[in-house]
């Protein structure tokens, strides 16, 4: 099966955001009217070249289809954040793409090769297959199984000559011909990543509403409290029932039937209401995770850096707070209130109709004034909690510089008037928690029983009276509910003042730009390495996008790599400027040092070249473009750097991870023979020869530990692996001793196009 078979239902590459917005339509990712359509495509410009070999032709087809791919892939991620939703790429396993293609809707494909790229838009399951949505518009159901063949056609289509001659050897035909060749195929091609899915999915920093809404959040939850309702009020009517025989004395079989079928009946709903929570926690869980992370990503460094180690540690541990104390109190309250309502009930049709409902109130309004002051004090407590974790945090980080510098006397001064103002702020806390956890049953209690002592005196009957009394048992295990969930509100609602610039940070939108997308194949020909093939002097040119029109009618030549003219920056709350009127241009080839003295602004200035930090003033051009036209991504990959060795980290996790995450993840082989080849040139290779695992190993904290010198290096082989046009290195060469600094200069100067080196 090809692509051919599925012609009719395909879009053109040229309608990928059509596609994209019809699919976010009918998906109800976005709602109706916020999408406009448009049946004209905008054909890309591709360059081609005459090879004159089998090797060049080989190199250029598989250029050609890096291009595309990366041409659409990129196209369908704008398209998709201009909507306001996220296309995220899915890679997986060939024998794992059936089952991840019956549960990807709603998603876009790309198929096809490089010359005849095309798009199939996948809307749902169904029980004989996956429902497609057409360019007209219109609906079709295609199997699986077609759908699999044309997204793995490239990567079948080796094997499928052998594959049919050893099936024609065997005799095989119908039904059980297609299950050996899937077999066989499945065999060959395990380990090979299938790439071209992007899933659909509402942005992390969106409406969180509206998330919780499309995850299915609303209508389980709205289960959960009809599904906990019920069941409350099966158990009451059950005993109400087992109650009334008694206290009446007779002995009826069929009341004890019945009481014994309401109880069973309690079963299946208890378990529906259980399941319904669980399943509504983990949604809501996961989308605020999702939220905070996308946040943390949207921070400036400046906010970053200002908390320090420490404090970002307290951030983590209160988020994990506002999750677990959010939902388990929300439950609580939930759950209570049905249960209260139903307490009140029973207590209106018990012996003091009037009074104990009225008492009840009061004892809500006692737990909300507990409830106000626990938060306040709660709030207070978590100041210090915070203030102290952050401090032992810092003292940790530096510990060797404490035990060498500073005097035994003075090691745990500090550490001790914290731990003393953490005691005494936990006293108030304490009692008032003990005071709203501990009385409020209790005295429910005792005021309900003295509200029904008038009841009593006037000689009412007992069936009365022992309703109260069931009305006064329920209220009370409602009322500890209640505490327990407002406590656990509290401990939410003040968690929340840590994280809520997390939140909101992720609402922050992204810069698209109008470029990016145009020009994003250029961009994967140098992940190849083929650009990189080229010296500088058979092409003289970087290794960028070919110029367009524009610029030859602009600049009559290429522009500079990077262009900046009376750049101002200035620290928030700074009268002086750390940046004043810097002017600059980095052509193709250039080989820039930018030196000064601690504090001159070198830094800064690389910071506002990144696009790390908006300049208060002047111009900033990337190829002739500013930043705005290339958008955040686009800019992103005009410039790789190498920050300070304070600001740089090795992650835990494999050494190619490390290298290549700034280039893409999961990585190909073609990825990790190119990371090799730049480690062995910037001097590693001893290291990856030691290493078990050679570049597979797991280094960082918890891994293997590398040297100063051997970070520096990994550093510098992360930012040549992004492909950049432009690389800055800041002071990154200056823990290496003479040998390897001038290794590391020497294939910076043969890897890299234009380098920018910042140093003392």
């Amino acid at each position: 099966m090809s692509t051919h078979d599925l012609a009719p239902y395909l879009w053109p590459a040229e309608r990928t955001a059509d596609a994209v917005g019809s699919l976010a339509l009918r998906a109800k990712l976005v709602p109706r009217g916020s999408v406009q359509q448009t049946n004209e495509g905008k054909a890309t410009e591709q360059l081609t070249t005459e090879p004159t070999s089998n090797e060049q032709q080989t190199t250029e087809r598989k250029a050609s289809a890096r291009k595309a791919n990366a041409r659409n892939a990129e196209s369908i991620r704008v398209a998709a954040l201009g909507l306001g939703i996220e296309a995220c790429p899915v890679v997986a396993d060939y024998p794992d793409v059936l089952p991840m293609l019956r549960r990807a809707a709603p998603a876009v494909l790309e198929l096809g090769d490089s010359a005849t790229q095309s798009l199939l838009v996948l809307l749902g399951r169904t029980r004989s297959g996956l429902r497609v949505l057409r360019p007209d518009g219109e609906t079709s159901i295609v199997t699986a199984e077609v759908v699999r063949s044309a997204l793995c056609e490239r990567y079948e289509a080796p094997l499928r000559a052998g594959a049919e001659r050893l099936l024609d050897r065997l005799s095989l035909e119908g039904k059980r011909r297609s299950r050996v060749r899937q077999t066989f195929l499945d065999e060959h091609l395990t380990g090979i990543r299938v790439e071209g899915v992007h899933l659909l999915r509402p942005s992390p920093g969106g409406s969180f509403r509206k998330r919780l809404v499309q995850a299915g959040v609303s209508s389980r939850f709205a289960a959960m409290v009809l599904t906990h309702a019920a069941q409350y009020a099966l158990w009451i009517v059950a005993w109400a029932l087992i109650g009334r025989s008694a206290l009446v004395g007779r002995d009826d079989p069929g009341t004890l039937w019945a009481w014994g079928l309401l109880l069973l009946t309690l079963v299946p709903l208890r378990a529906a209401a259980s399941w319904f929570q669980a399943t509504v926690s983990v949604r809501i869980g996961a989308a605020l995770k999702e939220r905070l992370v996308q946040g943390a990503t949207r921070l400036d460094p400046d906010e970053v850096r200002t908390l320090g180690v420490g404090g970002q540690l307290g951030r983590v541990i209160e988020s994990e707070a506002v999750e677990l104390y959010a939902i388990q109190g929300g439950f609580l309250v939930v759950l209570a209130a049905i249960e209260l309502v139903f307490a009140t009930w029973v207590l209106g049709r018990g012996a003091a109709p009037v009074l104990q409902p009225l008492l009840l109130l009061a004892t809500l309004l006692v737990v909300a004034w507990l409830g106000r002051r626990y938060y306040r004090e709660r709030g207070s407590w978590t100041e210090r909690r915070l203030e102290m974790t952050a401090d032992l945090i810092e003292r940790m980080v530096g510990h060797r510089t404490r035990l060498a510098q500073e005097p035994m006397s003075e090691w745990h001064r500090e550490e001790d008037r914290l731990l003393h103002a953490y005691y005494e702020g936990s006293k108030p806390y304490d009692q008032i928690g003990v005071l709203l956890t501990s009385s409020i049953g209790r005295g429910w209690l005792l005021a309900a029983t003295l509200g029904l002592l008038p009841a009593l005196s006037s000689g009412t009957s007992l069936v009365p009276v022992a309703v109260s009394l069931g009305g006064m048992l329920l209220a009370q295990q409602s009322l500890q509910k209640l505490v327990l969930g407002t406590a656990s509100l509290g401990g939410a609602v003040v968690s929340w003042t840590r994280i809520q610039d997390l939140f909101r940070a992720a609402a922050r939108p992204e810069q698209l730009g109008t470029r990016s997308a145009a020009f994003v194949a250029e961009d994967a020909a140098r992940d190849d390495g083929h650009a990189r093939a080229r010296t500088r002097e058979e092409e003289p040119a970087h290794e960028d996008a070919p110029p367009s029109r524009l610029d030859d009618a602009v600049y009559g030549t290429r522009p500079p790599l990077l262009e900046g003219a009376e750049l101002v920056y200035r620290y928030p709350r700074r009268m002086r400027p750390a940046l004043e009127r810097a002017s600059f241009e980095v052509h193709s080839g250039a080989r820039v040092l930018l030196t000064g003295p601690s504090g001159s602004g070198k830094s800064t200035w690389l910071s506002v070249v990144l696009g790390l930090r908006e300049p208060s003033s002047g111009t900033l051009l990337a190829s002739g473009f500013d930043r705005t036209t290339w958008g955040d991504a686009g800019w992103r990959r005009r410039i790789a750097a190498s920050p300070q060795f304070h600001e740089n980290y090795i992650l835990s996790g494999s050494l190619a991870f490390n290298l290549l995450m700034g280039r893409r993840w999961p990585a190909t082989p073609d990825d990790y023979v190119e990371a090799e080849r730049i480690c062995r040139r910037l001097g590693l290779g001893p290291l990856l020869d030691r290493m078990p695992s050679g570049i597979l190993q797991h280094v960082g904290e918890s891994g293997w530990q590398l040297s100063h010198g051997e970070r520096s290096r990994v550093y510098v082989a992360r930012a040549i692996l992004q492909g950049a046009p432009v690389v800055a290195l800041d002071e990154s060469l200056g823990a290496l001793d003479p040998e390897a600094f001038r290794t590391c200069l020497e294939t910076l100067d043969e890897e890299v196009d234009a380098l920018v080196l910042v140093a003392h």
